[in-house]
């Protein structure tokens, strides 16, 4: 399964790229596109009945959406890539092309360690050609979920409690 996760507001250049992936003729597998609120109808009036294609604005647990997921394609905010890291989806990345390049910058690790690939949002056409090629590659998809899954900080958020209740304590 293919999920497009545009995040809480959606986005726009996600959805037009899951509708190049969901209308080609060799598409054999099923998206799940997290459209956003604001997008969700409109996508789904395009994204066909019975084509293998769940449309939802939103989707409060994750952690199924990850478990189920074989590829995402996703924005790269700091929760999406910790999200991304800490359950070890491969991904394909597509920064906001806004503010100083936070976005690019929060996937830098991640695409490193080749467990996610960057494709900046003006190339759309090499986005959807790379989730058909990652799709159809099982150990490539295995690759980079072990990739995706050594990067990012694995037990965080105790390490922060026991430094928090130490100051208390201090």
């Amino acid at each position: 399964m293919l999920a497009v996760i545009g995040g809480s507001l959606g986005a726009a250049a996600l959805n037009t790229i899951a509708r190049r992936i969901g209308e080609r003729s060799d598409r054999g597998f099923h998206i799940l596109q997290l459209a956003g609120e604001a997008h969700a109808d409109a996508v789904s009036e395009w994204a066909h009945a019975g084509t293998k294609w769940t449309v939802r604005d939103f989707e409060d647990e994750m952690e199924y959406v990850y478990a189920a997921a074989d590829l995402a394609i996703t924005r790269s905010g700091a929760m999406t890539i910790s999200e991304l890291e800490a359950t070890g989806t491969p991904a394909i990345v597509v920064p906001l092309p806004a503010g100083k390049g936070y976005q690019a910058l929060n996937a830098a690790e991640i695409e490193a360690a080749g467990g996610a690939v960057v494709v900046d949002q003006a190339q759309a056409d090499v986005v959807v050609d790379l989730a058909f090629e990652i799709m159809r590659d099982h150990g490539r998809r295995s690759e980079m979920a072990k990739r995706a899954a050594a990067t990012g900080h694995r037990g965080a958020a105790e390490a922060v409690a026991s430094m928090t209740v130490e100051l208390i304590d201090a």
